[in-house]
């Protein structure tokens, strides 16, 4: 069974030289060394889990605006089923069917703005 690399730092010694341990052994690197190592990797990896992340939040922000703009529309009918030609119910309807617009154009824009970062 072959033995992955572990690469933990150990000993920071006076010569700002750090030790890893890479198998079974030690290996004798500088801390710049070092921290070129992780430089390099963090700039490798994190744009690629960046990515799916920013997109995921987009469509996960989308899906709530669209709720939004879903409970706003059922109150619109609501209010409108209930005015027998009462001002203030009618005006409820107008301003829910406004909110709802706004929100299903929040979430339609979120929604494109997530495909586009996926692309």
């Amino acid at each position: 069974m072959p033995r992955p690399a572990i690469w933990l730092p150990t000993i920071l010694s006076a010569e700002n030289h750090v030790h890893v341990k890479v198998f079974d052994t030690f290996v004798r690197m500088s801390v710049a060394a070092m921290g070129r190592l992780i430089y390099g990797f963090i700039s490798h990896v994190l744009p690629r889990v960046i990515r799916p992340m920013h997109a995921l939040w987009n469509q996960l922000i989308g899906f709530i605006f669209l709720l939004l703009a879903v409970s706003a529309c059922v109150s619109a009918v609501v209010n409108l089923r209930r005015s027998n030609g009462d001002s203030e119910d009618l005006w409820r309807a107008v301003i829910s069917f406004t909110f709802a617009a706004i929100m299903a154009y929040f979430s339609i824009t979120s929604f494109l703005r997530a495909r586009k970062i996926s692309r």
